[in-house]
């Protein structure tokens, strides 16, 4: 049995076939070496002989960690993705997202201000987090509507930073 995903990273869309031997991205077969989930998903896969580990969170506003850098992550099967297309812009209606702290960490920027418009991807806060400054990114297009941190401040993972609408 095989199953069909497409997978948006980023603003950039791939095509992910499980199948029973092996699994592709966009038609090229990835070296899956290790799957471990822990409250979240970790995959090990090698690309061009390097190995490489992202941490997928699942969230109402799910991110993936790679590199040090988190970006927002939409996931649907071949099945979802039909709905949608055949109910054509019914679920469109209104939008909200939360923007939660994948890690605890320091807030070190924010990139956006109360009544501003932020574009889906678009990096809203900076939180520094084991050295590292991660970019935390708006999961939708909307419009900020409450900002619950200041530069400077400690948070812990599952903290709300910001809300959009």
């Amino acid at each position: 049995m095989s199953e069909r995903l497409t997978v948006e990273i980023g603003g950039r869309e791939y095509t992910v076939d499980i199948l029973p031997d092996r699994t592709l991205v966009n038609g090229v077969a990835v070296d899956i070496t290790d799957v471990a989930v822990d409250g979240h998903c970790g995959l090990t896969f090698r690309k061009d002989g390097d190995m490489f580990r992202a941490v997928f969170e699942r969230t109402p506003e799910s991110f993936v960690s790679y590199q040090g850098r988190e970006l927002p992550v939409a996931i649907e099967t071949d099945r979802e993705r039909l709905l949608k297309q055949f109910l054509g812009g019914a679920e469109e209606v209104h939008q909200h997202a939360e923007v939660r702290a994948s890690m605890p960490g320091l807030i070190v920027r924010i990139g956006a201000e109360i009544g501003g418009h932020v574009t889906k991807g678009h990096a809203v806060i900076i939180l520094e987090a084991m050295k590292m400054e991660n970019e935390i990114r708006a999961p939708i297009d909307g419009t900020v509507r409450e900002i619950r941190v200041r530069k400077g401040q400690p948070v812990e993972k599952g903290d709300v930073l910001m809300v959009l609408d």
